[in-house]
């Protein structure tokens, strides 16, 4: 294998003749309750704020609130920013 596979290996093709590479910028902050498959997630465009609630059609310990839905807002990392509950009417 030549060394310019090896250093291109990594860059991927978007269009004819336009590449790019995705690496990592930071590690993700999640906190151990939040397991993302038993919420429903909705994130910002560009890597912005994520919205998560309950999914109401998973069962699902629910401590605290009594089951009134509340939404997190999390930040591109995961690291919890705000949280509501929704008023229900």
């Amino acid at each position: 294998m030549s060394s310019a596979a090896i250093l291109t290996s990594d860059w991927f093709l978007l269009g004819r003749d336009l590449y790019y590479r995705k690496f990592e910028m930071y590690n993700m902050f999640w906190q151990p309750e939040v397991h993302l498959n038993n919420f429903i997630v909705s994130s910002a465009s560009y890597g912005g704020p994520i919205a998560i609630r309950r999914d109401e059609q998973k069962l699902v310990k629910v401590k605290g609130s009594m089951g009134q839905p509340i939404i997190s807002i999390f930040s591109g990392s995961g690291r919890q920013i705000a949280s509501f509950k929704i008023a229900l009417w």
